[in-house]
């Protein structure tokens, strides 16, 4: 037993001795095996210039990597993630010395906007750079290896590494399950190579967005591991066969306002491809015309609309989080749209109504998106006014294949969740009714009259008058189109019960 005790306290010596923390102007390095790495940083430090060595006793130690675990779980504490959440650091500088930046190092640093990754870093971990505000990164060279979602949705230029590069399997940030890379490419609108050689190993992560000029080359039996010819330009957009064109009076012509409203943000989440469910038809081309309209119509900057197609759980998360955060920072001087289009499903048991991301399954609720947190969570938000447009449904009297695949809900009756704090919920159905597309414009019969109606008034309309416009034009049209009823409804939060129908959008 004494050999027992003798073996622990010589562990714990040497654990003093190996393992010992060094703070150093708001940032704590952990001196272990002979190197130093970025243990954990002060919430409030702004600006962060990690030193490339740590002196301690007399001996210099290398600072090698920032984050003490490398672990794929998002749940680690904040010191073995370094940086997470310090949502005030808006500068850092990575010295050469650093080889990996591991798992959840900068996590939830939403004013971090930019960053130089050194040439000597080989590897950049699990949600490395998630949840932060950057919109450009490149990739030196020396990496090897990137892990999943390590890169925020925000990005739209990227530079990617010449030599072959280890991605690791759904990585990609909407959880795609064909292969993918750690970048939100439906984003991304210029990638460009590191030394003129465009590798082709990338070929599968470029967004249809951003394809690239030898696309053409490649599919005709090109393999070599790099295409030559791109030199040092952005890549250069491949002309399309056919383009579509507008299939609706609401899609062209689109009047633009000179006022802009810079302390207004929108998210708008289009799901129409899903991975186990019917396709929302119609659905993209909703969420792709409402963003025009939200910055031509409504005035919203570029950066103030996050438009997601497809969005996953995490997505949802992910853009509410962005949302908490921005508000946070306005402190009670920012508006909120959040519009929604795809599947919605209730809890037969309970009756409660959830939002189905294109990952989930309408049978298992725990892979859904409950109304009443998403009620909650923006109800909290410290925000003037909060809109929800939802183009979805809640309700029916039957659930099967058939009333997924031609209506655009579940047909599962669902109870009414309350809005709170300052919001307001316009919904494309209510009671017992389904929200159906409008087949001769490609849109969800609600949109396109929300859309009509903003481009009629140049989005000068009061939510009273736009609510009363929704009822008359969508519950006509869809008994001549549908020989069914649908009724859209708004809902007020009792803070807003007196107030609601003379405020507007914009």
């Amino acid at each position: 037993m004494k050999r027992v005790f003798i073996i622990l306290g010589l562990y714990a010596v040497c654990l003093q001795v190996f393992a010992q923390k060094v703070k150093i102007d708001k940032i704590t390095y952990l001196i272990e095996k002979g190197e130093a790495c970025v243990y954990e940083a002060d919430e409030d430090i702004e600006v962060a210039n990690i030193l490339s060595s740590v002196e301690y006793k007399g001996t210099s130690y290398p600072v090698t990597k920032i984050s003490h675990w490398d672990k794929e779980r998002w749940k680690l504490s904040r010191s073995e993630s370094a940086f997470r959440e310090c949502r005030k650091l808006c500068s850092v500088s990575i010295p050469n010395s650093v080889v990996t930046i591991g798992s959840c190092a900068f996590t939830g640093c939403s004013n971090l906007t930019s960053v130089t990754i050194p040439n000597s870093v080989t590897s950049i971990g699990y949600q490395a750079f998630f949840l932060t505000g950057l919109t450009e990164v490149s990739i030196p060279n020396s990496v090897k290896d990137i892990g999943p979602h390590a890169f925020p949705y925000s990005l739209t230029k990227v530079i990617v590494p010449d030599t072959p590069i280890s991605i690791r399997s759904k990585a990609y940030a909407r959880g795609m399950d064909v292969g993918g890379a750690p970048f939100d490419s439906d984003r991304i609108t210029e990638v460009r190579c590191q030394n003129g050689s465009f590798p082709l190993w990338f070929l599968p992560y470029l967004s249809k967005n951003c394809p690239f000029m030898l696309a053409q080359q490649y599919q005709q039996g090109n393999n070599n591991m790099y295409a030559q010819n791109v030199q040092t330009q952005p890549i250069q957009t491949v002309p399309q066969q056919t383009t579509k064109q507008p299939s609706s009076d609401v899609d062209v012509n689109i009047p633009q306002v000179s006022d802009v409203q810079r302390n207004t943000f929108a998210i708008i989440i289009a799901n129409e491809d899903y991975q186990g469910e019917a396709k929302v038809d119609y659905a993209m081309n909703d969420g792709e015309v409402f963003r025009d309209y939200c910055h031509k119509v409504l005035g919203l900057p570029e950066k103030n609309v996050h438009f997601v197609p497809n969005a996953t759980l995490n997505n949802l998360i992910g853009e509410l989080d962005w949302l908490q955060q921005l508000c946070e920072k306005y402190k009670g001087d920012a508006s909120v749209i959040f519009y929604y289009v795809g599947h919605g499903i209730p809890d037969e048991a309970s009756g409660s109504a959830y939002l189905l991301p294109t990952d989930g399954r309408s049978r298992l609720l725990r892979t859904c998106f409950s109304i009443n947190e998403l009620y909650e969570t923006l109800g909290k938000l410290l925000a003037k006014q909060v809109t929800v447009l939802l183009d979805a449904c809640f309700s029916g009297s039957q659930r099967d294949g058939g009333m997924l695949v031609s209506a655009r809900g579940v047909a599962i009756k669902a109870k009414t969740s309350v809005p709170q704090g300052n919001m307001i919920v316009l919904s494309a159905a209510q009671g017992d009714e389904t929200a159906y597309k409008y087949d001769e414009t490609e849109h969800g019969l609600f949109t396109y009259f929300l859309l009509k109606k903003l481009k009629e008034t140049k989005g000068n309309v009061t939510m009273g008058e736009l609510s009363s416009y929704l009822q008359d034009q969508v519950g006509r049209h869809s008994i001549v189109v549908n020989s069914k009823s649908q009724t859209p409804c708004i809902t007020a939060s009792p803070a807003l019960q007196n107030t609601w129908r003379n405020l507007k959008l914009k």
